[in-house]
């Protein structure tokens, strides 16, 4: 593995962040603001494609800024890893940035400037945390994601997305500070937080003890946004949001981020062969069964689509936890079932987010549609094909017209 110094992690990281000065400045000028968003995407996607042929050839792209604190440095580094979440939330932005114009525009919501200027922001935050290459830094772009997220999620300013925005605060705030106690931890244990193939070193030799605490410490802050129960109920509430917030942010960027947090600290902090030693794999694979199992039964009980998904998600997740867990907790004698485990696990990253992106933009196409949002106050063949019965209430002679058409 060979590490190349280049500035492009950075400007992956950055040049959607630079983009909310003119999308802000644009807001009398809706199709210009509009442009800056898809221009930034278009750079962002191309940037992070740009630096996965390295990445297949096991070379890393790396942006030194210099120390940030005493034996932490500020780097970002653009690994396998980095790059596999990095290029799942640049592609799906590209996707979502054209589907949210539409959609912004056919609903003549309020606030579009702060939404794509939040949503741009958001996205920002996602890649560092992606190309984080230190626990610190992954801390910093974890809470600043939480930060730039919030507008969207409280976005409509009714008092239930207000209470939504507050409940995703209190739930997500909470959670970094379980990662800061774990990191000042790790500090202690290991004297570094620098992300390690294999895992860090010096926790290897620390008290066993406190590096289970540390685990449980940085899984349970990881885990908020994860949506691991019982630190789930914040994800469901937060479809008071707008479809593309939900879709994007709410099935990729911010509850990927929280996964991705997980595969980082079982991976590079603790390595498997260590979660391993501890007994913490299995535990965490027990939590991620529990979840998965619970929430696909609630999911199943639930009549607003965007809380059926939203509880679809929190199953979904424990499934890529399982995966990497089931592969700590195997390390140490089941031959290649902890890579398989890990494979299944991480590849469910992208698979899961092109999934459910999807569903939440197909979701988003039928509710805005129509007046009933629940699935029991639909006809019976809207019930059956949601997605087939919205084009069915597209505009038609006055002869076909029922009283489910749009807008009654």
């Amino acid at each position: 593995m060979t590490d190349i110094t280049s500035l492009r992690p950075l400007a992956a990281v950055l040049v959607s962040a630079v983009a909310v000065v003119p999308i802000l400045a644009s807001y009398r000028r809706p199709n210009l603001r509009e442009g800056w968003t898809v221009l930034a995407a278009v750079c962002k996607l191309g940037l992070v494609a740009s630096m996965v042929p390295a990445a297949l050839r096991g070379d890393v792209y790396v942006t030194k800024l210099g120390p940030f604190v005493p034996y932490i440095d500020l780097t970002l580094r653009a690994d396998a890893l980095g790059l596999l979440f990095a290029l799942v939330a640049s592609t799906l932005w590209l996707v979502t940035s054209f589907y949210s114009i539409g959609y912004m525009r056919g609903l003549d919501e309020h606030s579009q400037t702060r939404y794509f200027a939040a949503f741009a922001g958001s996205v920002s935050s996602a890649v560092g945390v992606a190309f984080a290459s230190n626990l610190v830094v992954l801390y910093l772009f974890y809470e600043l994601l939480t930060v730039a997220t919030y507008p969207l999620v409280a976005h409509d300013e009714t008092d239930e997305a207000r209470a939504a925005g507050r409940k995703y605060l209190a739930y997500t705030f909470g959670g970094g500070v379980a990662v800061l106690g774990g990191t000042l931890l790790v500090v202690h244990l290991a004297g570094t937080t620098a992300f390690t193939a294999g895992g860090i070193a010096g926790l290897a030799n620390s008290d066993p003890t406190l590096a289970r605490v540390a685990f449980a410490l940085l899984v349970t802050g990881f885990g908020v946004k994860a949506a691991l129960m019982p630190l789930h109920s914040w994800l469901p509430d937060a479809m008071v949001a707008p479809t593309p917030v939900s879709g994007l942010l709410h099935a990729v960027a911010v509850v990927k981020s929280g996964v991705f947090g997980v595969a980082r600290v079982l991976l590079d902090v603790f390595g498997i062969d260590l979660v391993a030693e501890l007994g913490v794999g299995g535990v965490l694979a027990a939590v991620a069964a529990f979840t998965l199992l619970t929430a696909s039964v609630i999911a199943l009980r639930q009549d607003n689509l965007k809380r059926r998904l939203a509880f679809s998600t929190v199953s979904q997740l424990s499934y890529i936890v399982l995966g990497i867990a089931v592969g700590g907790a195997a390390a140490l004698g089941t031959g290649d079932a902890a890579k398989w485990a890990l494979i299944g696990g991480l590849l469910h990253i992208p698979a899961h987010a092109f999934m459910k992106l999807t569903l939440f933009f197909c979701a988003g196409a039928s509710t805005s549609r129509l007046t009933p949002t629940t699935s029991r106050t639909w006809p019976a063949s809207a019930s059956a094909c949601p997605s087939r019965w919205a084009r069915s209430q597209s505009p038609q002679p006055a002869w076909r017209a029922s009283r489910w058409s749009p807008g009654s």
